[in-house]
């Protein structure tokens, strides 16, 4: 059996996410102030705060490292995959077959078109 996993923000390194055992945690439960998170309480003794918001992406410079970049309110997007982009509609493909698609905001247009670009020449 596979041992589930969250992803919580690390409270040793500012801006770094990591992924903690639920096996490993007495209890987690959602906390409502300020924003509603998930608090997870590891045998370790610290107390996690889970990644539930996009926002909290925002905060870890790994994932822009990766490539993966926000480009719409609703999604983030592995850059080094898209295959394919459709103006018109406002979005990206990482296949021939279109799916799954992602949603491009107008502000990220050119940016997305410049990637598409450097993808094919690698």
């Amino acid at each position: 059996m596979d041992r589930l996993q969250a992803l919580v923000k690390d409270p040793n390194n500012s801006g770094s996410l990591m992924n903690i055992y639920l096996d490993e945690c007495y209890f987690w439960r959602p906390v409502h102030k300020p924003a509603r998170r998930i608090m997870y309480y590891h045998q370790n003794g610290e107390v996690y705060e889970g990644v539930t918001l996009m926002e909290d992406f925002d905060e870890c410079p790994a994932v822009y490292d990766m490539k993966a970049w926000r480009i719409d309110n609703s999604n983030y997007v592995n850059m080094k995959m898209i295959t394919d982009y459709d103006p018109l509609l406002g979005k990206v493909y990482f296949n021939d077959r279109h799916i799954p698609s992602a949603d491009v905001a107008r502000i990220h247009k050119n940016l997305v078109k410049e990637n598409l670009i450097k993808n094919k020449r690698e």
